[in-house]
C-alpha cells in the first residue's frame, strides 16, 4: 500500500517531440504503404518549454502554464497499461512500433515502416495488467483518482472493447483497432500541451472488471500470435496495407505529406510474423508456470535459436528469405552482429528467465556451454573473465570464427549475469518477514559440481559479508533431500552465534543486512 497507493510522487515526461497521427505519416512510396515520419518537434511545445524557469520535462496542469502533475505509483502503471494496451496491433497480438523504433533489437530499424509489431511487449503488458491487478486488494482507498484526461480515453477503450466481445462480424478486430487508435490519438492531441488539472475518481471495484477484461483481450492476442506461428512465440510482425484510400483535402484535393508523398487512409492489412528471436521466447518464458516454461525451453531447443555446434542460443532464426526493408540486421552476415549470432545479452536474458522458471537441470546444463567463464579462450579468443557484444555463431561462413567473441565491453550481459550469480548464490529471496520480524534464509541454487573438492562454495553477500556453504556431500543445493543442519554467524565485534535449521531470525538478520557479520557458514547435511 505504502509502495504503490501512498503519496503523489511521480511525474510525468513531457517531450518537445510528438508522435504523429495515422493522417500524417500513412504513405505512399513506390506504390507501396508504408510509415513514415512517426515523429515530429512540435514548436508549439518547444516554446511553451522555454517559458518554464525549474524542470521544464515535466507534464504540467493549466495547459502547460501550472504546476508538476504528478501522481501515485500505481496510478502511474495504470495509465502505462491503457496507452499500451490501446497501442495493439491490427490483429491484437503484438503493440505496433508507431513511433518509429523496433523496441529493444533496434537493429530492426525498417520494421516501423513496415507497420511493424511486437509480442515482446506484450508478454511485457500482461506481466504489468496481472501486477496491476495482484496490487488491487493492497490499498486501503476505495478509488484511484485520474485526470479527466485518462477517464475519457478509458471510456472510449472500455465501450470498443465491449463492443469487440459482443461482435460477431469479420472485420471486428481492423473495427476496434481503428476506433482505440482514433481514441489514442484525440486523447495525445488533448494532453499535448498538458492537463486541464481536472480529475476523476475510478472505483476499484471497476477497474478490477477493466482490467480482467484487458487481460482476456491480451490472451486472445497471445493465443493468436501463436497458432501463426507453429504454437513458438514470435517476436516481430509486418503488415502489409491491402486495401486504402486516398486522404483528400476539403477541395478535393489528394493529401500529402512534407515531402510530397500521398497520405493514405487504411482499409484492411494482412500480417506476416518474421522468423524466430529469441527475444519472444524470454517475454513469453517470463509471464509462464513452471509446466509451460519447461515446453517453451524444450521447443527452443529444437528450434533453428539454437546453436547445436556451440551448444548456444542466437538472437534470431535466418533473415535470408526476409527484404532488406526490414532494416540493418539484414544487411550483416549471418552469424555477425544482430543478424543470428550470439548476442550475449539477449542469450544471458535467456539464461536467467530458464533459471527463474525452475528449470535447474536445464540451466545447469547449459551453463557449461553458454555461459563465458566455461569457455575454450582459444576458441573465445580473448579472456574467458570479460564478456564480449557478440560470438560468431555456426551460421556464419567461416568456420574458424565460430565462437569468437567481438567488442568486448562491459554489456547488458554483465547485469543479467549479476542476477543469475545472485540467485544461484542467495536464492530467490533471501529476506522475508515472519511475524512482523525481518528473517533471512540463505537457500543457494547450486549444482554438486560447481563446489570444491572439500565441498565447499564461497561468495559475498550483499557485497560485504563472506558466506561459506559447507556441503561434504556435494548434493545439489536444489535437491529436497540437501537440507541446511545448520548455521555459524561471528559478528564483526567477536563472539560466534550458532543456529539451528536454515532461518536466521531477528535480529541477525537485520544484523547482516546492515554488515556486522564477519563471517557466516551454512552447513549441509
Amino acid at each position: 500500500n505504502a509502495l504503490l497507493f501512498s503519496g503523489n510522487d511521480y511525474p510525468f515526461h513531457d517531450s518537445p517531440v510528438i508522435v504523429q497521427p495515422r493522417s500524417k505519416k500513412y504513405v505512399l512510396l513506390d506504390g507501396q504503404v508504408r510509415q513514415l515520419n512517426s515523429l515530429v518537434e512540435d514548436p508549439h511545445k518547444i516554446a511553451q518549454m522555454a517559458l518554464r524557469i525549474e524542470d521544464p520535462g515535466w507534464l504540467r496542469v493549466g495547459h502547460g502554464a501550472g504546476a508538476i502533475y504528478r501522481t501515485n505509483l500505481f496510478s502511474k502503471l495504470f495509465i502505462l497499461a491503457l496507452i499500451k494496451f490501446a497501442t495493439l496491433d491490427p490483429y491484437g497480438m503484438g503493440i505496433e512500433m508507431e513511433a518509429g523504433r523496433p523496441g529493444w533489437d533496434d537493429a530492426m530499424n525498417g520494421l516501423p515502416g513496415l507497420f511493424g509489431s511486437s509480442m515482446a511487449e506484450t508478454f511485457a503488458l500482461k506481466r504489468l495488467v496481472q501486477f496491476l491487478r495482484k496490487a488491487i486488494p493492497y490499498t486501503d482507498v476505495g478509488q484511484l483518482r485520474l485526470p479527466v484526461e485518462i477517464m475519457r480515453f478509458l471510456r472510449k477503450v472500455v465501450k470498443e472493447l465491449k463492443r469487440y466481445q459482443s461482435s460477431r462480424s469479420a472485420e471486428r478486430d481492423f473495427q476496434y483497432w481503428d476506433k482505440v487508435s482514433a481514441a489514442r490519438e484525440a486523447y495525445r492531441a488533448g494532453v499535448r500541451l498538458g492537463l486541464d488539472g481536472t480529475q476523476e475518481e475510478l472505483a476499484f471495484s471497476r477497474m478490477e472488471g477493466i482490467l480482467a477484461s484487458i487481460e482476456t483481450k491480451i490472451e486472445a492476442g497471445i493465443t493468436r500470435a501463436l497458432e501463426l506461428n507453429n504454437g513458438l512465440p514470435p517476436t516481430f510482425f509486418s503488415f502489409r496495407v491491402e486495401e486504402y484510400d486516398l486522404l483528400q483535402d476539403k477541395a478535393g484535393h489528394p493529401e500529402s505529406d512534407v515531402q510530397g508523398r500521398p497520405i493514405i487512409r487504411a482499409r484492411r492489412f494482412t500480417v506476416q510474423p518474421l522468423p524466430l528471436f529469441l527475444e519472444g521466447m524470454v517475454r513469453a518464458m517470463r509471464v509462464q508456470e513452471t509446466g509451460a516454461a519447461a515446453h517453451l525451453y524444450e521447443q527452443v531447443k529444437l528450434s533453428p535459436l539454437y546453436d547445436r555446434k556451440l551448444k548456444m542460443y542466437k538472437l534470431n532464426a535466418s533473415l535470408e528469405a526476409l527484404p532488406k526493408d526490414i532494416g540493418r540486421a539484414r544487411a550483416f552476415t549471418p552469424g555477425w552482429l544482430e543478424n543470428e549470432s550470439i548476442w550475449l545479452h539477449m542469450e544471458y536474458k535467456y539464461l536467467l528467465e530458464v533459471l527463474l522458471s525452475g528449470l535447474y537441470q536445464d540451466f545447469f546444463k547449459d551453463l557449461k556451454t553458454a555461459l563465458i567463464p566455461f569457455l575454450d579462450p582459444e576458441v573465445y579468443g580473448r579472456s574467458t573473465l570479460e564478456n564480449s557484444s557478440f560470438l560468431v555463431s555456426s551460421a556464419h561462413p567461416d568456420e574458424t570464427l565460430h565462437g569468437a567473441g567481438f567488442v568486448a565491453r562491459l554489456s547488458g550481459a554483465s547485469a543479467e549475469f549479476l542476477s543469475m550469480w545472485r540467485l544461484m548464490m542467495a536464492g530467490m529471496q533471501p529476506f522475508f518477514v515472519q511475524k512482523g520480524q525481518l528473517c533471512l534464509a540463505l537457500k543457494p541454487i547450486l549444482p554438486g559440481w560447481l563446489c570444491n573438492e572439500d565441498g565447499t562454495v564461497s561468495f559475498q553477500f550483499l557485497g560485504r559479508t563472506p558466506v561459506t556453504y559447507h556441503n561434504p556431500s556435494r548434493r545439489d543445493s536444489f535437491d529436497p533431500q540437501a537440507v541446511i543442519r545448520k548455521i555459524s554467524m561471528q559478528p564483526n565485534e567477536g563472539g560466534t552465534i550458532e543456529l539451528a535449521g536454515e532461518i536466521i531470525p531477528a535480529p541477525y538478520a537485520r544484523q547482516v543486512r546492515d554488515g556486522k557479520m564477519g563471517h557466516i557458514d551454512v552447513y549441509f547435511e
